[in-house]
């Protein structure tokens, strides 16, 4: 009965020894050539490029694992994690030269396509920026004209307002209809003025348009100058609120600079005290503030 005892025990405890060497946990170095393999094995470029020197590291990591199941001399163990890390970055270095040298090929494929073809794709695209430079030509040149003879339109329906074309857009000048002498509030009736003005500007909702303030020569240079200022930004302040977008307006005053007539007489300074819009020649295009 004792022999019975013993070796159901040494049966139990072998079972026990076996099954814990079956179920063991690969090591930390296994489980980090594991998901090394796996990183390397998701890119598409290592299996394509490396497959043999990929497969070698699989089976290598695939003997790692036997030899720590098995509980083999450490030293063993560690010589197959060796070689496997050793043939993981062995793949990904002939994976990286390979897909280098396809790109280089690949690249020298595309250059050689495009030497036969750039004198045809040049030709045509001369071609091409001609005829859309002609067109764009054409069509400013249209919308220009269109522009000047609304804007004579428009002129002829205020008092002392006269319009023209110029190098930095179309010019909308209007004289004593906006503000009373020394005044930088808007006339009663202005408001009616601008409304018109700003119907107009609503047609060509893409161009900016810069408000330019002048004053006459009387009074001193820093009045005028400030006077001009407040005038073209009350000018800005009435047309947004006419609905026209803030980002497309802009202010600038040049006080008693810029006469357009002699300050001896009435009759000049009241065509110096003027206000005048300039509206771009292009669309999207910033009007340029005059250089003193």
């Amino acid at each position: 009965m004792n022999k019975i005892l013993k070796w159901t025990s040494a049966s139990v405890l072998i079972l026990v020894m076996s099954g814990c060497a079956t179920n063991r946990d690969p090591s930390d170095e296994l489980s980090s050539l594991e998901s090394q393999y796996n990183q390397l094995a998701a890119q598409g470029f290592v299996a394509e490029y490396a497959p043999v020197a990929l497969k070698e590291a699989e089976e290598t990591i695939a003997k790692a694992k036997k030899l720590e199941e098995k509980r083999e001399d450490k030293s063993l163990i560690s010589h197959q994690q060796y070689l496997a890390k050793l043939k993981l970055d062995t793949a990904l270095e002939i994976a990286k030269q390979k897909r280098a040298e396809a790109a280089i090929g690949n690249a020298e494929v595309r250059r050689k396509d495009a030497l036969l073809s750039a004198k045809e794709r040049e030709a045509n695209a001369l071609r091409n920026r001609a005829e859309t430079a002609e067109y764009n030509v054409t069509q400013l040149e249209a919308t220009a004209r269109e522009m000047s003879a609304k804007a004579d339109a428009l002129a002829k329906t205020l008092e002392d307002f006269s319009a023209k074309q110029s190098e930095r857009g179309l010019v909308l000048t209007m004289g004593n209809i906006l503000f009373e002498l020394n005044k930088s509030d808007l006339k009663p009736g202005a408001e009616r003025t601008l409304e018109k003005v700003a119907a107009f500007l609503a047609e060509y909702a893409n161009r900016s348009v810069l408000v330019e303030g002048f004053t006459d020569g009387l009074g001193s240079a820093d009045y005028n100058q400030t006077l001009s200022e407040k005038r073209a930004e009350a000018v800005v302040a009435e047309l947004k609120r006419l609905g026209i977008s803030s980002s497309r307006l802009s202010a600038k005053g040049y006080g008693e600079d810029y006469p357009v007539a002699s300050n001896s007489t009435d009759a000049g300074r009241q065509q110096n005290r003027r206000v005048e819009l300039i509206i771009a020649n292009q669309d999207q295009t910033a009007v340029a503030p005059r250089q003193r």
